[in-house]
């Protein structure tokens, strides 16, 4: 009695010191228990989803050792009353109660002990067996050592079998996001592919048809008809304003398909000029503010396409207010960047916000506020492309913020 004490205490102690998981985890339970009882075989079964009749050894030891796997038939077995139900115990003899065994004979074992294995869910998955080829003493001691083991074996079959699954998930949610990926980038290349072509391809007709037309206007026939002349003007007209829509549309093409070449960029100066540009010729530019130190880590050719539509914009739309004021502000974040554009213009409701980035789609009438729409869906996919985004919040006569998002470098960011 004091020895199955003994070997009971020190089996329990094993098995809670050990740290190991899964396969690892059940190998050394045979092993163990092999050491510990001296018994000659101790093996972990499996039942297969699916399977009710095979047996698949999932870890198995001989005289402690470990030795390969290997699966068997459950039906005539003394196994098949164990899964799922309870503790069988066979002293001696095991091979005369179950002759249709052939395993059992070919083992040349006289003893049998099985435990069955539960997952988390209380439902049968396998069986914990100790076989050798003498007397195997039926304790109480010797039940509660095997019991313990089988209930930390289904733990680790069940981690081995959701791992498994989440493996086999993650694999093919991998394989769905590079089957859609590859169809986005390769739906994006077309439609660059097309819209490039589109424009490119109405440039020679659209020449033609503007030198006809101005060729007409030389006719003293055109020039002493006022409605011809009206005519001919509109259709030059339309035909500029054409020409400027093909220019957007194939900067938008190029800009979408061009890899950022980040760096840290300068916003101060950059801005500076940007503002040179636009107010130039602006004949109630507004009051523009921004800040004296800031930087961006951006591609800095696309960055200041951004900059320029967006300020372009809020120079647009609050050149109509008594006093126009524009300000850009900017802040660093642990991961991403921000560089928010203010105004204090006509704005828009936020109900129509879902137009707001589509190419040639206008919140304002053109004839009040000029322009191809196209600025900033332009905006948009240079920011996307360097990995940020764009937020923003209008209100009608209260003005419009836009705010660009821009991810920091890895080795600057904590």
């Amino acid at each position: 009695m004091h020895q199955e004490q003994h070997v009971l205490r020190q089996g329990l102690l094993e098995l809670a010191g050990d740290t190991s998981v899964g396969q690892r985890c059940c190998e050394n339970m045979v092993s163990r228990l092999g050491r510990l009882l001296g018994v000659r075989y101790v093996f972990v079964g499996v039942i297969g989803p699916g399977e009710d009749e095979t047996v698949h050894a999932l870890a198995t030891a001989i005289g402690g050792a470990l030795s390969p796997n290997f699966s068997y038939d459950l039906s005539g077995s003394p196994c098949e009353s164990i899964v799922g139900k309870g503790m069988c115990v066979y002293s001696r003899d095991v091979c005369a109660e179950f002759p249709q065994d052939a395993l059992l004979k070919e083992m040349g074992v006289s003893s049998y002990l099985g435990a069955p294995i539960f997952d988390t869910q209380g439902q049968g998955i396998g069986l914990l067996v100790l076989l050798d080829d003498k007397l195997l003493p039926d304790s109480a001691e010797l039940r509660a050592l095997v019991q313990m083991h089988a209930a930390r074996a289904g733990v680790e079959i069940d981690r081995m079998r959701y791992e498994q699954r989440l493996e086999s998930l993650s694999a093919s949610l991998t394989q769905e996001v590079a089957r859609q990926t590859a169809h986005l980038e390769e739906a994006n290349r077309q439609l660059a592919s097309f819209a490039y072509s589109i424009s490119h391809d109405l440039r020679t007709p659209l020449r033609h048809m503007m030198g006809y037309g101005e060729l007409m206007l030389g006719l003293d026939s055109v020039g002493q008809d006022p409605e011809a002349r009206r005519c001919v003007e509109a259709v030059l007209q339309a035909g500029s304003k054409m020409a400027v829509m093909m220019e957007a549309l194939l900067d938008y093409s190029s800009n979408r398909q061009a890899e950022p070449r980040c760096q840290w960029v300068d916003l101060p100066a950059l801005i500076e000029d940007i503002a040179a540009q636009l107010l130039g010729g602006a004949e109630r530019p507004p009051r523009l503010e921004w800040p004296d130190e800031a930087r961006v880590w951006a591609d800095p050719a696309l960055i200041r396409i951004v900059l320029q539509n967006l300020l372009g914009n809020a120079i647009k739309y609050s050149s109509k207010h008594p006093s126009p004021q524009v300000s850009v502000t900017c802040r660093a974040g642990i991961d991403m960047d921000e560089i928010a554009v203010e105004d204090n213009g006509i704005g828009f409701d936020m109900q129509h916000a879902d137009r707001l980035f589509g190419v040639f789609q206008r919140l304002h009438a053109e004839s009040d506020y000029p322009g191809h729409g196209i600025g900033l869906a332009n905006a948009l996919g240079i920011v996307r492309r360097h990995g940020g985004q764009i937020g923003f919040h209008a209100r009608p006569n209260e003005g419009a913020r836009f705010v660009v998002s821009l991810p920091r470098p890895p080795q600057s960011r904590g």
